[in-house]
């Protein structure tokens, strides 16, 4: 039947082929909540839980399905009480179809060490003609706020972040360990 918009409550098993099946469609959209602990992960993922329901199918074609049909994932996480949730990033997910095989591109991330947000306005001309095909006032505004979020705190400063943590945490163990400093 024709829909406008899909939300699927949560994907694990059978209803994961209902929700590509959504978005193979063509129309609006869909959404829905997925667990896991690596976003770089999710496609083949997602894939695997449609072989456990259709094992006769091609794990190459399932990997490919579900990297064309999802563009963006938000991952959500509880803080250590469990009273609060924070957006901790915005990802798109890249189909290239020369090459058969898909990416991530972080386009939000959050940095429990800093407590601050990095950002890249390097969203895919696909997604961003997705956007504008069904708001181009509103895909405008996103480009700009994600322009001036990105001149503020680059993503690029959260990469670096990562190797400073670790760099200042070993030396600090390190030392620790040496009582002659």
């Amino acid at each position: 039947m024709e829909h406008d918009y899909i939300v699927v409550g949560e994907i694990r098993s059978l209803e994961t082929e209902g929700y590509l099946q959504s978005a193979e469609r063509g129309e609006r959209g869909n959404f829905t909540t997925y667990h896991l602990t690596n976003v770089e992960h999710i496609v083949e993922q997602i894939a695997r839980h449609i072989l456990d329901e259709f094992p006769t199918r091609n794990i190459e074609n399932e990997i490919a399905r579900v990297a064309r049909n999802i563009d963006i994932i938000v991952v959500l996480k509880s803080d250590r009480d469990r009273r609060k949730k924070r957006v901790m990033g915005v990802t798109e997910i890249l189909w290239n179809e020369e090459k058969r095989e898909h990416s991530t591109r972080d386009l939000i991330k959050f940095s429990p060490v800093t407590e601050k947000y990095y950002y890249s306005s390097n969203i895919s001309k696909e997604l961003l003609l997705k956007m504008a095909e069904e708001s181009y006032d509103d895909a405008k505004t996103l480009m700009q706020m994600l322009l001036v979020r990105e001149k503020e705190s680059p993503m690029a400063d959260y990469e670096q972040l990562k190797d400073t943590v670790y760099d200042d945490m070993m030396k600090e163990i390190l030392e620790g360990m040496n009582p002659d400093g």
